[in-house]
């Protein structure tokens, strides 16, 4: 070690030349920290030499200028060793002090370095004190009174040393540990130390800590050995009350308990671990999941390795937590590839409802609909990941109950176990035919979309992004039922997504489909064969002709197509045929007016833009031959003039004179057509007035009403603006 103007000086004049020191090490040595005890030992064996050969010595002062290492450096060294008045050589007291001691990684100053030892054992074979006191100067720390034992083998070169610091981030913090040959070992006890604090001083000494910032304290000890280098550490700690949060706010904590025990072995350039985590109390939060640990604690084990490249092999682990899962397996992870989870095996033992929503599911659909839902039951199952891709996925499903409480989405005593696998190297067609690895889904009720299911179940086989129905079923729908007799998907989740569907309606009351949709309500069913259905390429597709029993009348829905369906702007084209429609159960569910007779009409050429017409060539018309009771009332009539343009003519007629008596009238035809385009919806009726415009409602009878329309073109969301206002009223609206 280089030691720069070493000199000594010795009271009463006695002074003898030294010998060279025969424990100087090499300063490039990796055992620097040795070294430097090895110099301290060292000036206190030259001071004794100097004694040993003088015995009327009283005391022994040496000023040493500075000494460097590795990464550090002392100045201002002096080192003074003061005999008993007995002038027994074997204990003497000793004080050293350094006025500068410099850290080179650190960036750190330490000051004012004090060692007092009253009372120093010298014999053959050691050097020790065992009540040193320290005091020094650290510009994170203050001042610091530390007290300790220390102790140097002159034999074997080894040195051990035991310091307390009674007042240190806000606790209490023991050090013990030794320094030999063959290595090194140190253990580090904590007393309440404060987070807070140890942060803060973490950070002054440029310990890079982690950005956060919180309150709490730690108890425990950590263990750490080495050579060179660190070997092998072991860490036993208690946090209490850790409330800490970062600066982004993605990372915090309330009042958190928690328990770390954790082992590392160094094993050349790869480390061995073992991890045990418990937090019984208080709350967590890593964005978007939040944890109440005082609801569900935790409890987690894993051991592994992590090897020179990274990559982290996980031998086992377990997590508990209480009433939300329970889970074991093992896995590959690598940080360097995107997908950082290689390979994994993951046995579910249990995945526990309502906890399991509240803790993992419920943070990722908090802008869904169903952030709210209600659940309960179990999941257990198997999850297979190989080269960073899923492999295969077994679940068994125990009585899950699934509501978000407005009918939407609602399964109840959902049951079932579900199997699927990659199937990357295999014929998907082939093994979906075999039903290979059959899955099985049952419940008691449900509903989607406000529309109620009862019990039913699904035979069913998956593989890679494909789905098929290898049964037929029968879902009871309302108070009818949809005889699912095919279906089967394709690149599910991908562009290129298709399906097929063949099924067969049995009558749906119209009535309760309304009420489900919110809809007027109206009498009717829909039945009928869905053949045929198609999607391929983004486009569905309906080989058949959909038919409704309506209005005591019928609807057909014919050359449906739907075109970027799973997109944000859907399209939908189709042509629709009514035929001999009651107008007067027509009339009573819009709030129209009361019309008596029948209705039929094409809508040809509809075309939808996000479920909004934006063109369609639609008639509406008495049918001929038609012998329907043909009536009208006030309301009507006047309903009718304000959307063809005469609305303000009409109700000064039907206010004035004889009219004003009658409630209704008889009329001998109706009609309306409107040719939609650019917005702009081209009208007419169904046969031209004498003096121009076209009649929508053709008089029969005394008195005599005739409804004529003037306006041939109308802009389209003016007119329906107009005809929600009108069966919205409750009282005529006259435009």
């Amino acid at each position: 070690m280089p030691v720069g103007a070493l000199g000594a000086v010795v009271r009463r004049r006695h002074h003898r030349a030294m010998p060279p020191d025969p424990m100087s090490c090499d300063p490039t040595s990796a055992k620097k920290i040795q070294c430097a005890a090895r110099a301290w030992c060292a000036a206190i064996v030259i001071g004794i030499a100097g004694i040993g050969v003088v015995r009327a010595v009283d005391d022994v002062e040496l000023e040493i200028e500075r000494i460097e290492g590795q990464g550090w450096s002392a100045e201002g060294v002096t080192l003074e060793l003061g005999l008993p008045s007995q002038g027994v050589i074997s204990q003497v007291n000793s004080q050293a002090t350094i006025a500068r001691l410099r850290w080179t990684a650190a960036g750190q100053v330490w000051r004012n370095v004090s060692v007092r030892c009253p009372s120093v054992e010298l014999s053959a074979t050691k050097i020790a004190c065992a009540n040193a006191s320290i005091a020094l100067t650290i510009p994170a720390l203050g001042t610091q009174q530390l007290h300790a034992a220390l102790a140097y083998d002159r034999r074997s070169g080894a040195i051990a040393f035991d310091a307390q610091a009674p007042r240190l981030a806000g606790g209490a913090v023991r050090v013990r540990g030794s320094l030999e040959s063959a290595g090194w070992q140190a253990r580090v006890d904590l007393d309440g130390v404060g987070v807070e604090q140890a942060l803060q001083v973490a950070s002054d000494l440029q310990l890079s800590p982690p950005d956060i910032g919180g309150a709490g304290r730690v108890w425990g000890s950590i263990d750490i050995a080495g050579t060179a280098s660190l070997q092998r550490a072991s860490v036993d700690t208690r946090i209490e009350a850790l409330t800490a949060n970062n600066a982004s706010g993605t990372l915090a904590s309330d009042a958190l308990d928690a328990q770390l025990r954790a082992r590392l072995v160094r094993e050349g350039e790869a480390w061995d671990f073992d991890v045990q985590v418990e937090a019984p109390r208080g709350q967590a939060y890593a964005d978007p999941v939040f944890l109440d640990f005082g609801e569900h604690a935790l409890r987690f084990k894993v051991t592994g390795r992590r090897g020179a490249n990274g990559e982290i092999t996980v031998n086992s682990f377990e997590a508990e937590h209480d009433r939300v899962l329970s889970a074991s397996g093992s896995a590959r992870i690598d940080p360097s590839q995107p997908q950082p989870v290689r390979d994994l095996e993951l046995k579910l033992h249990t995945l526990e409802f309502p906890g399991a929503y509240a803790s993992y599911l419920q943070p990722f659909l908090i802008d869904t609909a169903f952030k709210t839902l209600e659940t309960s039951g179990q999941i257990e199952g198997v999850v297979r990941v190989e080269d960073g891709m899923p492999r295969q996925v077994a679940l068994l499903i125990r009585n899950v109950d699934v509501d978000d409480g407005t009918g939407m989405l609602a399964f109840h005593a959902l049951n079932g176990q579900v199997t699927w696998r990659d199937g990357a190297d295999e014929d998907d067609d082939v093994v979906l035919r075999a039903g290979s690895e059959r899955s099985s889904l049952r419940w008691r009720s449900g509903s989607i979309l406000n529309l109620s299911l009862g019990h039913a179940a699904l035979q069913f086989t998956t593989i890679g992004r494909n789905f098929r129905l290898v049964e037929p079923a029968s879902i009871p729908l309302l108070d009818g039922a949809i005889e699912l007799e095919s279906l089967r998907i394709r690149n599910a989740g991908l562009p290129t997504v298709a399906f097929m569907v063949d099924a067969t309606v049995r009558p749906i009351s119209v009535a309760q489909l309304c009420r489900a949709f919110g809809w007027p309500e109206f009498g009717g069913s829909l039945g009928g064969a869905i053949s045929k259905l198609r999607l391929r390429d983004g486009v569905v597709t309906l080989g058949t002709t959909l038919q409704a029993q309506v209005f005591d009348g019928r609807v057909a829905i014919k050359d449906l197509r739907m075109e970027g369906i799973l997109g944000q702007w859907p399209r939908f084209h189709s042509s629709i045929e009514l035929r001999n429609l009651d107008l007067e159960l027509v009339t009573r569910a819009f709030s129209f007016g009361r019309i008596t007779g029948r209705l039929s009409g094409e809508i040809d050429g509809l075309e939808l833009f996000n479920w909004s017409p934006i063109a369609f060539d639609a008639r509406l018309y008495t049918p001929p031959g038609d012998r329907s009771r043909h009536r009208i009332s006030q309301r009507a009539v006047q309903n009718i003039g304000s959307i063809g343009g005469g609305g303000t003519g009409i109700a000064q007629a039907l206010s004035s004179g004889v009219m004003r008596f009658f409630e209704e009238f008889r009329y001998d035809r109706l009609g309306l057509s409107c040719r939609l385009e650019n917005e702009v919806c081209h009208m007419n009726g169904v046969a031209p007035a004498p003096h121009g415009g076209y009649y929508l409602v053709k008089g029969s009878g005394l008195p005599r009403i005739d409804v004529i329309g003037s306006a041939n073109r109308v802009d389209w969301p003016r007119l329906v603006k107009q005809l929600i206002a009108i069966t919205e009223a409750e009282a005529p609206v006259i435009e």
